[in-house]
C-alpha cells in the first residue's frame, strides 16, 4: 500500500530553515521588493527581447506609509497553537508574535540572543544555563519567567499533544522517553526552572543548540494559555480572543481574509521595531495575490502568485520555501519490498506535469544549499524502463500489483498517474 505521513516531518532541519520545499513540486515562493530600490532607474526602462513582455516596468506607486507592511498568503487554515501546527506559513507568523530564548538573524540566519540575557555551558558541555530578561515580558505586561518556557516544553512533549516538531525535543535529557509515553513523570525531564533561570539538561553535547532554540518550539506560553485547547476563541465566551504572546507584535484582529498585528508595546526590544502594523492578507489564488502587488498594497507575497501577472519587477527577490513532503512505500509487504517495483513508481511519475509551473519547481529533496555537493534528483519519466522493471519483478504490465489507495494527502494526479500505468 502507498501512503503519505500525515504530518510533514522536516524535523532536524526546521531549525534554522523557514519555507518550503516539495520534493514533488514547489507549492509556494516569496517575493519581496527592497524598499531603497530605486524602480526610476534607467535600467528599469530597457526593452526586454520577449516580445510579450512590455518595453519597461511598469512601476507600482510609492510606499506612502512605511510604518506598516502588508504580506500575502495563500489562503489556508492557522493554527497558533505553536504545540500544533506544521506548516511553513504559520511559522512566519510566529516569528513576529513568539520569541525563544533565541532568535534568528535576518540575514545570515545564526542565532541571536532574544529572551536570553546571558548563559553558561558546563565544562562536560552537557548542562546549559540561561538566564531570562527581566525586561522580557508578554503583550499584556506579565513577565516572561523561566517557568513559562519549562512548562511550554513539557507541554508541548505531553503524547496528548502529539506535537509535530516534539522529536527536535529529544536532545534533553529524558525529553524522548516523556514523549513516547515510556516515562510519566516530567520530573525526570531535564528542564528546572527558578525564577529567571532556566537550567537545561542534555543526553550529549551539542554545540549548535542556540540554532535549534530558534525554532517556535522552544516559545514559552503565558500560563492562561498553557490549557486552553482553542488559541483562537475564548472558550468562556465563544468570540475571538488573540493569544497572549512575547514577540515584537502581537494580534489584534483576524478572520478567514487577513490577521493584523500591532507592535508590541511591551516587547523587550519594541525600540528595534521597524514596523508599526503588520498586515497578513489571505489570497484565494494567485491572480489576487498578484493584483495586491501590483496595486502596491502588498509588498510581499509569500505562496502562490501569477509570475505572468507581475507588474514592475524590478528590484524583485524570489526565494525558496523550505519544507518536505513524504510520499511512504511500505517495503516489508510484498510486492512493495522490490526495489524494482519501487522504481519503477518513481520512473512512471510525470515529473513535469507534477512541478507545474512553478517559478522554482524542486528537483531535489533538500534545497541546494551553499557549500553542498549537487545532488541529482529524480527529474525523468520513463514508462517503457518502468515496463521493464515491473516485468522483470514478475508484474508484466503491472498485472497482480495491488492498487493505490488514494488519500487525503495523495496529490490526485500523483494518484491519476500512477493508477494509469498500472492499469
Amino acid at each position: 500500500m502507498l501512503y503519505k505521513s500525515k504530518k510533514i516531518l522536516l524535523r532536524n532541519i526546521a531549525m534554522f530553515l523557514c519555507g518550503i520545499i516539495i520534493i514533488i513540486s514547489l507549492n509556494g515562493c516569496q517575493i519581496f521588493k527592497k524598499f531603497s530600490q530605486n524602480t526610476d532607474a534607467p535600467e528599469n526602462n530597457i526593452k526586454s527581447d520577449d516580445s510579450n513582455e512590455p518595453g519597461y516596468a511598469e512601476v507600482r506607486p510609492d510606499v506612502k506609509d512605511r510604518d506598516e507592511l502588508t504580506v500575502v498568503f495563500s489562503a489556508d487554515e492557522v493554527e497558533l497553537d505553536f504545540r500544533k501546527s506544521f506548516l511553513a506559513s504559520e511559522a512566519q507568523i510566529f516569528t513576529a508574535i513568539y520569541e525563544g530564548l533565541f532568535s534568528y538573524h535576518p540575514l545570515t540566519m545564526e542565532p541571536v540572543p532574544a529572551a536570553a540575557e546571558k548563559w553558561e555551558v558546563s565544562e562536560d558541555k552537557m548542562q546549559w544555563t540561561f538566564t531570562i530578561r527581566q525586561n522580557a515580558k508578554f503583550s499584556n505586561g506579565d513577565p516572561v519567567r523561566a517557568q513559562d518556557f519549562r512548562a511550554a516544553w513539557i507541554s508541548l512533549l505531553s503524547p496528548l499533544h502529539d506535537s509535530p516538531y516534539s522529536s527536535l525535543f529529544d536532545i534533553i535529557e529524558g525529553a524522548r522517553d516523556y514523549r513516547l509515553g515510556k516515562e510519566k513523570d516530567p520530573a525526570k525531564i531535564g528542564i528546572i526552572a527558578n525564577g529567571q533561570t532556566l537550567i537545561v539538561k542534555l543526553n550529549s553535547p551539542a554545540s549548535f543548540f542556540p540554532a535549534m532554540l530558534c525554532h517556535h518550539s522552544f516559545s514559552p506560553i503565558h500560563p492562561s494559555m498553557i490549557n486552553n485547547k482553542n488559541w483562537s476563541a475564548s472558550p468562556a465566551s465563544g468570540k475571538w480572543q488573540p493569544p497572549v504572546s512575547n514577540g515584537p507584535f502581537s494580534i489584534v484582529s483576524m478572520d478567514k481574509k487577513s490577521i493584523v498585528m500591532k507592535k508590541d508595546k511591551n516587547y523587550w526590544d519594541a525600540k528595534s521595531v521597524s514596523f508599526n502594523t503588520l498586515t497578513i492578507r489571505f489570497s484565494e489564488d494567485a491572480d489576487e495575490a498578484s493584483l495586491l502587488w501590483n496595486s502596491g498594497e502588498a509588498r510581499w507575497i509569500s505562496g502562490d502568485f501569477n509570475w505572468d501577472t507581475i507588474r514592475d519587477r524590478s528590484g524583485l527577490l524570489v526565494t525558496p520555501m523550505f519544507a518536505t513532503h513524504y510520499y511512504y512505500i511500505r517495503s516489508e509487504q510484498k510486492p512493495w519490498d522490490d526495489f524494482r517495483v519501487r522504481k519503477a513508481l518513481l520512473l512512471a511519475l510525470p515529473w513535469d506535469e507534477l512541478r507545474g509551473k512553478h517559478p522554482l519547481p524542486a528537483r531535489t529533496l533538500i534545497n541546494p544549499l551553499s557549500g553542498y555537493p549537487d545532488i541529482e534528483g529524480p527529474n525523468t519519466t520513463d514508462t517503457e524502463q518502468a515496463k521493464k522493471l515491473l516485468e522483470e519483478a514478475g508484474y508484466p504490465g503491472g498485472k497482480n500489483l495491488p492498487g493505490i489507495i488514494p488519500t487525503g494527502l495523495l496529490t490526485y494526479k500523483t494518484y491519476t498517474a500512477l493508477t494509469l500505468f498500472l492499469s
